[in-house]
């Protein structure tokens, strides 16, 4: 499983980058993860985390809003989880 992090206008410190790493490494993802692609943007006092998942030929995309940059990846992991448990259920596929 391959994770990028991405920041537009945003510098994506050693901090931030590892923050993402370790939530994205606790979600319970399906076995057949391509890769993972988190884009982190600046636009006047909001922060936008957004995350790509490519599984199975399909793009889960999600986007979360917060004025703190962590509190919107928190929240962007949140819910994440749960559109991959739709996601399994969807396509009856097993998370590990």
């Amino acid at each position: 499983m391959d994770i990028k992090v991405y920041g537009e206008n945003v510098e994506v410190t050693l901090a931030i980058k590892e923050h993402v790493i370790e939530k994205v490494s606790h979600l319970k993802l399906p076995e057949k993860v391509a890769n993972i692609e988190v884009r982190l943007n600046h636009v006047k006092t909001t922060n936008i985390a957004k995350i790509n998942i490519n599984c199975l030929g399909q793009n889960i995309h999600i986007e979360e809003k917060d004025d703190d940059l962590y509190a919107a990846i928190d929240k962007l992991i949140h819910r994440t989880q749960r559109n991959l448990v739709k996601f399994k259920e969807k396509n009856n596929i097993h998370l590990y």
